[in-house]
């Protein structure tokens, strides 16, 4: 992770996804042969290498969502929370109808997520274990679960974690 954008590198077969960080938006980007090609809507919904999470969990385009409601507060985590409900904008093209955030009111800080697919029913649950202080003194995630439904796991029920090993 550097400067708004995160790199997960993976091998057998060789994979690498760039993640690129912006003030309004996410871009999820595949490094091929031909360069950096963005992930498409068409892929969005798509696995990442036989996990539970999705293209679009990896862009959390979620946070982006501009239609926002302030749900109540929660602790989580030592943190206090607000609890903001988002919906994809008009035709946005994604698979959650909906998504309730929990966000740190010290910091901004996305502590958890609960997704919910197009019945209304919960999809996928995204919780902050921990994080990790950059050299610049900035706080980002080190590791992430994401639990998926029975009905939008793709083997079993057991959570796939998401760990970012080192910031630059």
């Amino acid at each position: 992770m550097s400067e708004g954008t995160v790199r997960w590198q993976f091998a057998d077969p060789p994979q690498t996804l760039i993640l690129r960080l912006g003030e309004r938006d996410s871009r999820l980007e595949e490094i091929g042969k031909g360069g950096a090609q963005k992930i498409t809507a068409a892929r969005a919904d798509d696995h990442v290498r036989e996990s539970d999470i999705t293209y679009e969990d990896l862009a959390m385009r979620f946070l982006y969502w501009r239609d926002a409601v302030v749900e109540g507060e929660q602790t989580m985590i030592l943190q206090k929370c607000w609890i903001i409900r988002v919906q994809p904008p008009g035709k946005a093209g994604s698979q959650y109808r909906r998504v309730k955030l929990w966000i740190a009111k010290e910091n901004g800080a996305l502590m958890q997520a609960e997704a919910y697919g197009a019945d209304d029913k919960l999809a996928r649950r995204f919780k902050v274990i921990s994080g990790q202080k950059t050299r610049d003194g900035l706080w980002i995630l080190k590791q992430m679960r994401i639990e998926s439904t029975a009905a939008a796991a793709r083997k079993d029920r057991t959570p796939t974690y998401l760990e970012i090993e080192k910031p630059d």
